[in-house]
């Protein structure tokens, strides 16, 4: 049986191209991370090492996200120091990044509507005051307000997507 545990001097495991952890010899993580490099999945490497599947998703779940969790913990352990990068976090805040845009691209069109119901509005344009101009410019009025209040809306939810982002 293998010993367990970090080896005197070992700081971080060592990976292969795909950024995998390479397990040590004569372990079952071995085992599985062989048959993951020939390209078998979790239902068949579990039925040819005979372990239970859950046992063999979490050894895969090791092998191949081992980074994060590492960079994850030795961030919470030492909040003083600058934060390690963790793996994926550039991938997430990319996909924050462009949903943040839509927020803003939503805010921009509804600050345009907005503008438009004052330009439309018949009273401000110095219409004859006419029951079908007063009509109008109630409508116009309450449809600039959603707009505005819509565009506000669209701003803060940017701003909330944004404050979502990881720390590189």
């Amino acid at each position: 049986m293998a010993k367990r545990g970090r080896r005197i001097g070992q700081t971080v495991n060592v990976r292969d191209e795909r950024g995998w952890m390479i397990p040590r010899a004569g372990t079952v993580r071995l085992r599985v991370y062989n048959m993951m490099v020939q390209g078998k999945g979790v239902a068949e490497i579990h039925k040819a090492l005979r372990i239970s599947y859950a046992v063999c998703l979490m050894h895969q779940r090791h092998i191949t996200q081992t980074a994060r969790v590492n960079a994850q913990k030795y961030n919470a352990e030492h909040p003083d120091e600058p934060p390690v990068p963790v793996p994926g976090d550039a991938k997430w805040n990319d996909a924050l990044e462009a949903a943040a845009k839509v927020a803003d691209a939503f805010a921009e069109e509804n600050q345009r509507m907005a503008t438009d119901t004052i330009m439309l509005d018949p009273m401000l344009n110095g219409e004859p005051v006419t029951s079908d101009a007063v009509r109008a410019s109630k409508d116009l009025m309450i449809e600039g307000c959603i707009h505005s209040s819509m565009f506000h809306a669209a701003q803060n939810i940017a701003t909330a997507i944004r404050a979502l982002r990881r720390v590189q």
